[in-house]
């Protein structure tokens, strides 16, 4: 799966813009104020973030955001086809509409969706992680999912078998459950059920019946109308009372027609059309009296019908509709049907939900305990790769919480769920005066970026996105960390799609695309433009990256570090 394009237009200083997305390593960059985050708030916006305060350019109304994706996974398509968004060429545009009043309008090739569709598509599809917003670092279910697959096999193998005995316990707890409510009903219950099945079984009642003997009704009661109204049809059309009818009078005209068709090629289509209407009103008037002749006022039958709307009408007042009898009558027939649960039987159902739920406790246990230790490697491993990120200082807690309590008992329930009991909150602190804090709660942008960097470098397949995002990813950093920077995002782009923003000429030189946001000044307004630079433009921007200004020697530095990068994408 890949990112294509992205559209953007009335978002700040940006008026309009498109920049195309290759497969491999792009970074954007541009001059401080430019607008490099803009191009990544306007990614974020289309996949269904919430926008900042005035962030629609000056003057206009509206902004409009757009994503291009193409190589859909399989959980794409199927929620595309489940929702009803046409797929055609495995492509997927996102698109949303953001006014002034603060409302959105979201489509997905065309198709009007809701924002939480397009954010769980997003989930998908880009992992983001930029100033005050991360699509994934701050949910505990992607916590716990790096967890596991920092553990691997030894997690997958207890992750495997710890679903087979939940799937298990399900099954057990639903079987105790519908004992236990079989059990409960008192023999008064059954008692008023049987009243409920003696009054309404031999009525046979069906829904839908009433609406249908009204109709019938209808038509019996209006009989000698019905009849009437088809013989003044047949009379009209073949005669009556020696006047002759329409029939007669059109087939004598016909004749006529018939005489002098051979002289006149219109006449000759008229006469053909006027004998096909003959054959059609002379099948009119031999089925209308056909069909006259089948209707019957039947007292006996009408009697019947009044009699049964008269019941159902009863029915209909005593459970407020035949639908609702209906329902009732099945209900009372299975309570009715059903043999009594005898104490011996909910016992030995009680210990069989018991022995499955001390089976799960010891599954889910076995579980944690692997994700713990697992869980506690993984701390030394970010902190080193985030010391070589130069955050020396890096202190990583990841806390693994077991929510199983002694207590715990199978009638209530135990508190577990498909990926097990735990709960995985991760904490960072950057400073060795400070305590770790949840991801969410203190480290800045450019300390997300480079722990999101981390996780990727360390843990393999820690996200299905085929396309990862990093904006500050260089904040507070010198050259060398930069370079290996650049060459952790040149490794991780060798398996998925990366972009990063960046005033660092180090971690361009790794690119194997590069996207130059630069503001241009109009005659009465200020505005920015995207675009891609290749070779003597790219030399040109790692200049300006590297020393504010492109001289010589810049020109020179950048020249050896787009050559350093070149040889590392062999």
């Amino acid at each position: 799966m890949a990112l294509m394009e992205v559209r953007i237009q009335n978002l700040a200083v940006i008026e309009s813009a498109t920049w195309h997305v290759s497969s491999g390593f792009t970074v954007i960059s541009g001059e401080t104020g430019a607008g490099k985050s803009l191009s990544i708030e306007g990614l974020r916006l289309a996949l269904g973030e919430r926008p900042r305060q005035d962030v629609i350019r000056p003057g206009n109304d509206r902004a409009v955001l757009a994503a291009v994706f193409t190589e859909l996974p399989d959980g794409v398509e199927e929620l595309l086809r489940d929702h009803g968004v046409p797929l055609e060429d495995d492509l997927l545009e996102v698109t949303r509409e953001l006014r002034t009043d603060g409302r959105s309008t979201f489509r997905c090739n065309g198709a009007t969706v809701t924002r939480a569709f397009v954010r769980e598509i997003a989930d998908l599809l880009v992992d983001i992680t930029a100033q005050g917003a991360s699509m994934r670092l701050h949910d505990p279910t992607w916590q716990l999912s790096v967890v596991d697959a920092a553990g691997g096999e030894d997690v997958d193998e207890a992750l495997g078998s710890y679903r087979e005995v939940f799937g298990a316990y399900l099954r057990m707890k639903e079987e105790y459950r519908a004992l236990t409510s079989m059990s409960a009903n008192s023999e008064s219950e059954k008692e008023e059920a049987a009243s409920h099945v003696a009054y309404l079984a031999p009525l046979n009642l069906e829904p839908g019946e009433e609406e249908a003997l009204l109709t019938e009704r209808e038509r019996i009661a209006h009989a000698a109308v019905r009849r009437r109204a088809l013989e003044t049809l047949h009379g009209a059309l073949t005669g009556a009372q020696e006047m002759p009818g329409a029939l007669e009078t059109i087939l004598a005209a016909q004749q006529e027609l018939e005489q002098v068709e051979n002289l006149d090629s219109a006449i000759a289509d008229l006469a053909r059309r006027i004998d096909g209407a003959v054959m059609e009103l002379e099948d009119c008037a031999s089925e209308a009296v056909r069909y006259a002749d089948t209707i019957e006022a039947d007292p006996g039958r009408l009697e019947w019908i009044e009699e049964r709307l008269h019941t159902l009408q009863r029915v209909a007042a005593r459970y407020g509709s035949i639908s609702s009898a209906c329902d009732t009558l099945r209900r009372c027939q299975a309570l009715v049907d059903d043999a009594p649960v005898t104490e011996q039987e909910l016992e030995q159902a009680r210990t069989r939900l018991h022995e499955h739920s001390e089976m799960l406790s010891r599954a889910a246990l076995h579980l944690h305990a692997i994700r713990a230790s697992h869980a506690k490697a993984l701390q030394q491993t970010l902190e080193h790769e985030l010391q070589n990120l130069d955050l020396p200082h890096a202190s990583v807690i990841i806390d693994v919480t077991c929510r199983l309590s002694p207590d715990a008992t199978a009638d209530e329930g135990l508190p577990c769920d498909g990926l097990g009991a735990d709960d995985v909150i991760m904490r960072l602190s950057t400073n060795p005066t400070m305590p770790p804090v949840p991801l969410g709660e203190g480290p800045s942008g450019g300390e997300l970026s480079r722990f999101a960097l981390a996780v990727r470098s360390c843990v393999a397949h820690v996200s299905d996105a085929g396309c990862i995002v990093l904006d500050e990813v260089d904040t507070g950093i010198g050259g060398d960390t930069a370079l290996r920077v650049g060459a952790a995002l040149r490794a991780i782009s060798r398996e998925r799609q990366v972009i990063a923003v960046t005033h660092r000429a180090e971690i361009a030189s790794f690119a194997t695309h590069h996207v130059r946001v630069q503001k241009v000044q109009g005659t009465d307004h200020v505005h920015s433009i995207i675009g891609h630079v290749r070779e003597e433009e790219r030399v040109e921007e790692v200049a300006r990256m590297l020393s504010g200004t492109v001289t010589a020697a810049a020109r020179k530095r950048a020249e050896e570090l787009l050559a350093d990068g070149a040889r590392s994408h062999s």
